[in-house]
């Protein structure tokens, strides 16, 4: 059985190895597009950009988490007395782990953020301009970066001070119950209040727009702007299902999964089986924030044009996105 689980995680960090790279890749691209692309200098693309460069970091650090972040992990001492080593490694790991749960925090966080500039601008129209000032603007990505750093702050503080002051014993849940606390506040915080927000925006939009719609059509206006109305009705509901698909199988698991890591303690207990379940949250994160450049990004047809004209300036290239623009 342990043999077979081993086998179970060295694979899974493969994956997550994987997806490391195909996230950065991704994200490194929607970022170089709508940074060279003049006609993407906009509120809506700015959001969809700070959201890219959130899940870049993310992928990016899962990248350096198979060398820098085993290599602390595999060098902390369990046996209940302390070497300089064991306190540098169980220092630098969570200190590692931090820089990690902030950037997938910051992800999730820029989603919704995106997600509320669209709110504003199919909901309050008139207000948009005025409600996405600079100042607002700098303030909410501000916010979006600080709050996780924020709630992320408690665990390795926690965990390096209580580590050493227990003669190097790792601190376990049920000794210190502070430390499931922290993890549950963290989940209200980081996923329940912004998946209540984004539910609740989605749906919001979707009843404007459908209710716009059907009001121009009772008015017997079937010309471009009532076809403009369910071209964005079509385009928010395939929107809202690949994000929700996105965030509630991706997102919801790895935060269940964390906080049970956290209550059973099963490091204390069956380690293989910890590896296992910690190893696929990280690969259930890690693959939201893969996935992100083809919802948020590559599915737009005037961004995907864009990134294809970067990537491939030449004419015969230009000519064959310019008879793509017209089936789309």
């Amino acid at each position: 059985m342990s043999e077979a689980v081993i086998h179970g995680i060295a694979a899974l960090k493969q994956v997550h190895l994987s997806l490391g790279v195909v996230g950065t890749i991704g994200n490194a691209l929607v970022c170089l597009t709508i940074l060279k692309t003049k006609a993407l200098h906009n509120v809506t693309n700015y959001m969809i950009l700070n959201l890219a460069i959130a899940d870049a970091i993310a992928s990016s650090i899962t990248i350096l988490e198979q060398t820098i972040m085993e290599n602390h992990r595999l060098g902390i001492g369990i046996f209940g007395y302390c070497t300089p080593s064991f306190i540098y490694n169980f220092k630098a790991f969570f200190i590692f782990s931090y820089f990690q749960r902030v950037s997938f925090s910051n992800s999730v966080f820029a989603l919704t953020l995106a997600t509320f500039e669209r709110y504003i601008g199919i909901i309050k129209p008139l207000h948009y301009f005025t409600f996405f000032t600079k100042r607002r603007l700098i303030s909410m990505l501000l916010f979006m970066w600080l709050a996780p750093s924020l709630t992320e702050v408690f665990t390795p503080i926690f965990y390096i001070i209580t580590y050493e002051a227990d003669n190097c014993t790792v601190p376990s849940a049920e000794k210190y119950p502070i430390a499931r606390a922290s993890g549950i506040v963290r989940l209200i915080f980081d996923f329940i209040i912004l998946s209540i927000a984004l539910a609740y925006m989605y749906a919001r939009i979707l009843i404007n727009l459908k209710r716009g719609a059907r009001h121009l059509e009772n008015q017997g206006i079937q010309g471009q702007q009532s076809q403009e109305l369910h071209q964005a009705h079509k385009k928010v509901t395939k929107s809202l299902l690949l994000v929700l698909a996105a965030f509630f199988i991706l997102i919801l698991p790895s935060q269940i999964l964390r906080n049970v890591l956290t209550f059973s303690n099963l490091y204390g207990g069956d380690y293989f089986a910890a590896e296992l379940l910690s190893t696929l949250i990280f690969c259930l994160s890690s693959m939201n924030s893969a996935i992100n450049p083809i919802m948020y990004g590559l599915s737009y047809g005037q961004l995907r044009r864009a990134c294809i004209a970067m990537l491939c300036p030449f004419d015969r290239c230009k000519r064959s996105n310019q008879v793509a623009q017209n089936f789309t």
